[in-house]
C-alpha cells in the first residue's frame, strides 16, 4: 500500500532512466533531458541511459530532432526495478507502432518489453487515478470499490492463485510484512483476466518474489502507529545477481502491539521470506519462495447504539483484566506457510513455459467463549443495559437502570469480562458453565499451474494455460481453557434427548483441555481447470479473448454423529460436482497520441464456494438445494486522456451477479408455530446489481504541484426475491423453508455508494513533499435481516396473516438504514536526506485529522422476527435488540523512517 516507502534502486546514489524508441525499442543517445525542479540537464548516452540525481519525485522534460518532445512526471515508485524506468520517444512523421502510450509515451520496466517477457498492464496501480487516491485516503470509510465483495478480486503470487476454494477470499495475513520483497508486475483493470488467472468480476493483480527483480540492497524500516500496530521493524537485503546466476532475498519484519487503536486488541505479526533465483542455463530459470507469517490479533466489538453512548468509539465488549493482566476472548491465530517453486524455461525466442507450484499447510484459530445453562459472559448482553430495566412501560426500574449506566460510564472494569467470575463460577460446580475454545481449520493445500506463452508475430500472442488446486481441511472445535473447571460434558442447551449430544457416538465423554468437541467434520475440495488467452495488438486496436472452462468438487466428510442430524452428519456427503465457464473480451481503442476508450465484458458460471454449498455444514451434511452454478455478467466503458502535465479517465460500470448464497447464524424469536431457537439461516438464489460511474483527473503545474480529485457514484441494490431456509436442531430441512424473501431493490451493505475526494500536493526541490486530501463519503447502508422481510413477519403462530397490520409502521419498520455521511481530511508528507553514505527517506501521514468518527457499518438483528415482537422493541425508547454498529477509526498516524545502506 505504501509505495512511496520504497528507496530508489540507484547505482551511486542515482536513478537510472532509460530512453528507447517507441516503434523499434532501440535505445536513443543524445537526449536531451531537463529537470525542471532541479533545474538540471542532462544527456543520454550510448546505450540510452541517463542517471538522475536522488530525489522522490521528478518533472522532466525530454527532447531530441526528429522526435517528439514530451514531459513526464515520475516517482520513486516507477524505479523499483533493477533496470529502472524506459521512456518511449515517438519520431516525427512516423506512425506510432503501440497503441496506447502515455503523454504520447509509455512508462513500462525494460523486463516487460514484448520481445523480452510480456507487456506490463498500462492500467496498473499507478496509471489508474481512482485506486491509486482511493486505495488509502478512503479506509477509513470501509470503501469498497464499485461495491464488489474482497472476493470478486484475484490475488495471485508467483502466478498462483491464493483465493480460497472455501469462501473465494484471500487470506492478507498468509503474506502480510513482505510486500517491499514482492513486485506487483501485472495488475489488470476491472473484468479484464490476467496471464494466468481468469478472475471475476474484480482486477487480478500478481505479485513476483524473485530477487533478480532487484538491484543488491540492504535496507531497514522503523515504523510507528496508532492503528492496527503500534511498532514495526524490518530489514530486507538482496544480493543483487551474482555471477550472471544466482539471486536471493531475505525480509524480516515484525509488528506489534500490546493495545491497538479499540480496546484489549493486541496484534503481533512475525514475517519472513527467503527466495533464490538460479539460473541453470542461458535460457531457463528456477526459484524457490519460502513465506510465513505468523500472526496474532486480538479482536473487537460491534455495539449497539446504546453502548457506543455509554462507553467511548474505541470500546470493545470481548476483553476484560483476569488478574491484572489484560485477556481478549476473540483471539484469532494463524499459521499457514507457503512454500512457492517456479520454473520458467524459453523453449525459443517466441515460446516461454513456466511452471509453478504452491504448498501450503497449517492452522487458523478463532477463539472465543463457551457457556452452557448459564448466563451470557459479555458485559454488552441485553440483559445487562439500562435498556433491560425499563423495557416494561408498567414496570420500569428507574433506579436500576440509573446504576447501571452510571457503572457503564465511570467504572471501566463494570463495562469489561470479568474473568475472574468466571473461574469463581466454575470452581464451584462440577463442571465447568464456562469454558474458552477454538475453532480450528487444519488446512493443506496444493496448487499449480503450466502455461505456454507464444508470441505468434508482431500482432499476435496466444497463452495457454492449465491449473489444478487441491484443498482439504479438518474442522473442529478445540477446548483450549475450562477457565479453572475440572471436565466439561459436550451438550447442546437448546435441545433434549438424543438430539443435545454433538457427539452421539461418545455421549458421555469428559472433554478436558485438547479434546475436539461441538464439531468435527473435513472438506475435500478440487478444481481443474484450462484457459486461453489470444492477444491482439494493432496501430489502433487492441483486443484480448480470454476462456475459461474449470471442473469443481466438493464433498463434506462428517466425523461426530450430531445427534440432531443422527442420520445425516457421520461420513461423507454426497459428491458435489461443478463445471465453470467463462469468457471475457476486452478492447482499447486509440483516439489519438493522448487519448483512447476502453470496452471490457465478460460472461462467466463459477461454482459457488464450499462455504455456500452446504446449509449448515458444522452438524450436518445437507446440501443446499440450489448449488447452482453463479452467473457473473458485466460490462464497462472507459475512457482515457493523458495531456503533458493532466490526466483524466472516466468509467462507467454495469455489473450483474446472480444465483449467490449467503448464510448466517443467530437466535431468534417469533418463528413458525412461534418458536425460539437457534438457527442456521441459507438465503439462496440471489441476484446482485452493480451500476455506476467513475471519474478522475490529476493536474501538474507550476512544476512542483499536483492536484486530483475523484467522484464515485454507485446503485448497489439486491435484483430479485430470492429463498430462505433456516435450520438447527429442532427444525429441520422440510419445514425451515421460509419461502421469498422480499429484498429487491434494498441496498447491498458492506460501505458507501459514493464517494468524492480532492487534494493537493507540493514538491518541494529541497527533497521533501507534503499534501493534503478531503475525502466525503455518502450511501453507506447497513445489512439487512432477511428473516425479517419473509412471509413469516406478517404471521401469527397458526400461519395466518395479522389482523392489525399498520401498514405505515411496516415501511418504516423494514427500510433499510442510511448511515449518512462522512467526511475526513488527510495529510502526509516526506522527506528524503544522505548522511554518511546512508540514504535516508522520512514519511509521516495523519488522517482524519479533525478525529470525527461515526458508525462505519453494521447489521439489523434477527431476535424479533415478527411484527408484533419487533413493533414492541421499536416503540421502546431504548429497544433491546436494535441494530449494531462498527465504529470508524478517529485520527492515526503514521511515522515511517527507511535507511538504505
Amino acid at each position: 500500500m505504501f509505495l512511496v516507502f520504497n528507496s530508489f534502486p540507484q547505482d551511486n546514489e542515482k536513478a537510472r532512466l532509460r530512453i528507447s524508441n517507441s516503434s523499434n525499442y532501440t535505445p536513443i543517445s543524445g537526449v536531451k533531458v531537463s529537470d525542471i525542479i532541479m533545474n538540471k540537464i542532462y544527456t543520454s548516452n550510448v546505450n540510452g541511459y541517463i542517471y538522475l540525481e536522488y530525489i522522490h519525485y521528478l518533472a522532466l522534460e525530454i527532447s531530441k530532432k526528429g522526435y517528439k518532445t514530451i514531459k513526464v512526471y515520475l516517482t520513486e515508485d516507477d524505479f523499483i526495478d533493477i533496470e529502472g524506468c524506459i521512456v518511449f520517444l515517438e519520431k516525427i512523421n512516423v506512425p506510432d507502432k503501440s497503441l496506447i502510450n502515455i503523454s504520447e509515451i509509455e512508462l513500462i520496466r525494460q523486463n516487460d518489453i514484448p520481445e523480452l517477457k510480456s507487456i506490463s498492464g498500462l492500467y496498473n496501480s499507478r496509471g489508474d487515478l481512482f485506486d491509486r487516491h482511493t486505495m488509502f485516503n478512503m479506509s477509513n470509510a470501509r470503501f469498497r470499490r464499485r461495491g464488489y465483495n474482497y472476493s470478486e478480486n484475484t490475488i495471485t503470487i508467483n502466478n498462483i492463485k491464493i483465493n480460497s476454494l472455501y469462501d473465494g477470499n484471500v487470506n492478507w495475513s498468509t503474506w502480510s510484512g513482505i510486500m517491499h520483497a514482492l513486485k506487483k508486475d501485472e495488475s489488470t483493470s476491472y473484468i479484464e483476466s490476467g496471464n494466468l488467472s481468469f478472475g471475476k468480476m474484480g482486477s487480478v493483480t500478481n505479485y513476483n518474489s524473485s530477487p533478480s527483480n532487484f538491484r543488491k540492497i540492504t535496507k531497514a524500516m522503523f515504523t510507528q502507529s496508532n492503528k492496527t500496530y503500534k511498532y514495526r521493524r524490518q530489514i530486507m537485503y538482496n544480493s543483487g545477481v551474482l555471477k550472471d546466476k544466482l539471486a536471493f532475498n531475505l525480509i524480516l519484519s515484525r509488528k506489534s502491539s500490546e493495545r491497538s487503536y479499540f480496546e484489549g486488541t493486541d496484534y503481533n505479526l512475525d514475517s519472513f521470506l527467503a527466495a533464490i533465483d538460479y539460473k541453470i542455463q542461458s535460457n531457463s530459470q528456477i526459484n524457490f519462495t519460502f513465506i510465513y507469517t505468523p500472526l496474532v490479533k486480538g479482536k473487537s466489538s460491534p455495539n449497539t447504539k446504546e453502548v457506543w453512548g455509554l462507553t467511548n468509539n474505541k470500546y470493545n465488549s470481548y476483553w476484560g483484566f483476569q488478574q491484572g493482566k489484560v485477556r481478549n476472548s476473540r483471539i484469532k491465530k494463524v499459521k499457514l506457510p507457503m512454500v512457492f517453486l517456479n520454473y520458467k524455461y524459453n523453449i525459443k525466442d517466441n515460446i516461454v513455459l513456466k511452471l509453478n507450484i504452491l504448498k501450503q499447510y497449517g492452522f487458523v484459530y478463532n477463539s472465543r467463549i463457551g457457556y452452557n445453562r448459564a448466563a451470557n459472559p459479555l458485559p454488552t448482553y441485553y440483559q445487562y443495559l439500562p435498556s433491560y430495566f425499563v423495557r416494561y412501560s408498567d414496570d420500569e426500574n428507574f433506579s436500576n437502570a440509573y446504576l447501571v449506566e452510571k457503572q457503564f460510564r465511570e467504572n471501566q472494569e463494570y463495562r469489561q469480562l470479568k474473568w475472574d467470575d468466571l473461574y469463581y463460577i466454575n470452581s464451584s460446580n462440577p463442571k465447568s458453565k464456562y469454558y474458552m475454545y477454538d475453532d480450528v481449520v487444519s488446512s493443506g493445500i496444493l496448487k499449480g499451474n503450466a502455461s505456454l506463452e507464444i508470441v505468434l508475430d508482431k500482432e499476435n500472442k496466444l497463452n495457454i494455460s492449465s491449473y489444478l488446486t487441491i484443498e482439504n481441511s479438518e474442522n473442529y472445535a478445540e477446548m483450549t481453557d475450562l477457565l479453572g473447571g475440572e471436565l466439561y460434558y459436550d451438550t447442546n442447551p437448546y435441545s433434549s434427548g438424543d438430539a443435545m449430544y454433538q457427539d452421539l457416538e461418545n455421549k458421555n465423554k469428559p472433554i478436558k483441555k485438547g479434546d475436539r468437541f461441538i464439531y468435527n467434520y473435513e472438506i475435500e475440495s478440487m478444481q481443474t481447470g484450462f484457459a486461453i488467452k489470444y492477444k491482439i495488438h494493432k496501430y489502433l486496436w487492441d483486443s484480448n479473448i480470454t476462456l475459461d472452462l474449470n471442473s469443481t468438487i466438493y464433498r463434506r466428510n462428517g466425523i461426530f454423529r450430531n445427534g440432531g442430524f443422527a442420520n445425516n452428519s457421520l461420513g461423507q456427503s454426497e459428491l458435489l460436482s461443478f463445471f465453470g465457464k467463462g469468457l471475457k473480451w476486452d478492447n482499447s481503442f486509440k483516439l489519438s497520441n493522448r487519448s483512447f476508450i476502453k470496452m471490457n465484458s465478460m460472461y462467466s458460471q463459477n461454482p459457488p464456494t464450499v462455504k455456500t454449498s452446504f446449509i449448515n455444514m458444522r452438524v450436518n451434511n445437507s446440501v443446499n438445494p440450489y448449488h447452482e452454478l453463479e452467473l457473473r455478467k458485466s460490462i464497462d466503458m472507459a475512457y482515457y486522456y493523458t495531456g503533458d502535465s493532466d490526466k483524466f479517465q472516466t468509467k462507467i460500470f454495469y455489473s450483474q451477479l446472480n444465483n449467490t448464497v449467503d448464510g448466517n447464524f443467530y437466535f431468534a424469536q417469533g418463528l413458525k408455530n412461534d418458536s425460539d431457537d437457534f438457527v442456521s439461516e441459507t438465503m439462496y438464489g440471489i441476484n446482485k446489481l452493480y451500476k455506476g460511474v467513475e471519474i478522475g483527473f490529476e493536474k501538474h503545474f507550476l512544476a512542483q504541484y499536483e492536484f486530483f480529485t475523484i467522484l464515485n457514484y454507485g446503485e448497489y441494490t439486491y435484483a430479485n426475491k430470492p429463498k430462505l431456509m433456516l435450520q438447527s436442531e429442532s427444525t429441520n430441512i422440510e419445514n425451515g423453508n421460509y419461502g421469498n424473501v422480499y429484498i429487491e431493490n434494498y441496498r447491498l451493505s458492506g460501505g458507501p455508494q459514493a464517494v468524492f475526494a480532492f487534494g493537493l500536493k507540493y514538491n518541494s526541490p529541497k527533497y521533501w513533499w507534503v499534501g493534503l486530501n478531503n475525502n466525503f463519503a455518502w450511501k453507506n447502508y447497513i445489512q439487512i435481516s432477511p428473516l425479517l422481510r419473509t412471509s413469516n413477519f406478517f404471521e401469527d403462530e397458526n400461519g395466518s396473516i395479522l389482523n392489525d397490520i399498520d401498514r405505515t409502521k411496516i415501511i418504516s419498520l423494514l427500510k433499510q438504514e442510511d448511515l449518512g455521511s462522512s467526511f475526513y481530511m488527510n495529510m502526509s508528507g516526506g522527506k528524503s536526506f544522505r548522511i554518511k553514505g546512508l540514504s535516508f527517506y522520512l514519511f509521516i501521514s495523519m488522517n482524519n485529522i479533525f478525529n470525527k468518527t461515526q458508525y462505519s457499518g453494521g447489521f439489523e438483528q434477527s431476535r424479533n422476527a415478527n411484527y408484533e415482537l419487533l413493533l414492541a422493541d421499536k416503540n421502546r425508547e431504548k429497544p433491546l435488540f436494535p441494530s449494531k454498529y462498527w465504529m470508524s477509526y478517529g485520527t492515526l498516524y503514521f511515522l515511517n523512517l527507511s535507511v538504505r545502506m
